[in-house]
């Protein structure tokens, strides 16, 4: 085991971890969790090893170590999609004030993995994320998915929206709409070159 100073907890459902800077605890990273409750994950926490630290090669000392968070579940045949989404911490409140993640099965199958980010702010960030069965997400799985006021037809789309503006983008994919905005795109076409 190499991890030290290890805290294990069960997830809860709004489970938020904050990890700062050892010489400055007001910069860091919050990591939110979103999954479902159901899946009963176990967070580990602690510091562990840097693998790229040379400082004390072969000579069994201590060197660099850095924050470490594991999710693990026991049992088999276990299907988990989860989503971590992270946001800059520099002391204050949080930016982000829920992170919602759907899942679309098709017999028994994730297919779609669905994010809304809400801000407290007032802004709300829509994903997409098309999954190939495997709980990945691959570019060459597009599907006609939506989420919130986005539609697409894509392997990834996303809508930043404030208010009545919207962004929208569109990765492997051919269409994209969130209101009064689209983007639309031929499709790509593979071809292979022979060589003799």
């Amino acid at each position: 085991n190499q991890i030290s100073n290890m805290e294990i907890g069960d997830v809860s459902a709004d489970t938020v971890v904050t990890m700062t800077y050892t010489d400055d605890a007001q910069q860091g990273v919050k990591i939110h969790l979103a999954h479902d409750a159901s899946d009963n994950m176990e967070l580990i926490l602690g510091d562990g090893p840097v693998y790229y630290d040379t400082s004390t090669p072969s000579t069994g000392e201590s060197g660099i170590s850095t924050p470490k968070m594991v999710l693990r579940r026991d049992g088999s045949s276990l299907k988990t999609v989860f989503a971590l989404v992270h946001e800059p911490f520099t002391g204050g409140a949080t930016a982000i004030q829920s992170v919602d993640k759907t899942i679309i099965e098709s017999n028994g199958v994730p297919v779609e993995l669905a994010l809304t980010i809400t801000f407290t702010d007032g802004r709300v960030d829509h994903h997409l994320f098309s999954l190939d069965g495997d709980d990945e997400v691959n570019i060459e799985d597009q599907r006609s998915m939506s989420v919130g006021p986005l539609s697409a037809n894509a392997s990834y789309a996303a809508a930043i929206t404030d208010g009545p503006d919207c962004d929208l983008y569109l990765i492997g994919g051919t269409s994209a709409s969130c209101g009064t905005k689209s983007l639309s795109l031929p499709e790509a076409v593979r071809s292979e070159e022979r060589r003799v």
